[in-house]
């Protein structure tokens, strides 16, 4: 299972490479450090509750496809990106096989602009507030390089692949493989 896994990871560096300018030694070096590492979330982390924001709540015993997003990007264009995957949400909560976990961590949060930006509540279950920033603190090995911003971990935390399902295709497949879940109908 292992060997698999790493070959996974493996076909993802070279999707990964093939769309960067960046040395693939560089790509691989991140990646096998991002590998190695186990991703750990804020127990500050908060969600959208009717009012106000409320404690997350994370499935401990289920793979999560995660999506990090900082102050180094539009919160308002993260969130309208949010509607886009829509179908991986409803995938995530017909299969049980996984959680849909987007990971803000803006320089300010206003529970307001939030709430309203979101508008859907089956998206608002979804989004995840760093509160205190302390998401890539806590993960050390968490690479800088915007092509990790979307990955997908084991119910134990550990890196299985890296890239995003619903914008390219191959990963989409490698997603669908592991979870085992029918590309057929999904997003």
């Amino acid at each position: 299972m292992s060997k698999f896994l790493f070959g996974l990871l493996a076909a993802a560096t070279l999707v990964l490479s093939s769309c960067r300018n960046e040395p693939p030694t560089a790509l691989s070096r991140q990646l096998n450090i991002f590998r190695n590492s186990t991703i750990v979330f804020p127990e500050t982390m908060l969600s959208i509750g009717e009012r106000s924001f409320i404690p997350a709540s994370l499935h401990k015993d289920r793979p999560k496809m995660v999506f990090y997003a900082d102050s180094s990007n539009c919160l308002s264009c993260v969130i309208a990106r949010v509607r886009q995957y829509r179908t991986l949400i409803e995938t995530s909560k017909k299969t049980g096989a996984f959680q849909t976990v987007f990971v803000l961590s803006p320089d300010n949060i206003d529970y307001h602009e939030i709430s309203e930006l979101l508008g859907e509540r089956d998206l608002r279950e979804t989004v995840f507030l760093d509160t205190d920033r302390t998401f890539k603190e806590l993960n050390p090995s968490f690479p800088e390089n915007p092509l990790f911003n979307a990955f997908l971990i084991d119910s134990e935390g550990h890196p299985i692949l890296v890239g995003n399902p619903v914008v390219n295709n191959k990963i989409k497949s490698l997603f669908c493989n592991i979870l085992n879940i029918s590309e057929n109908g999904t997003f």
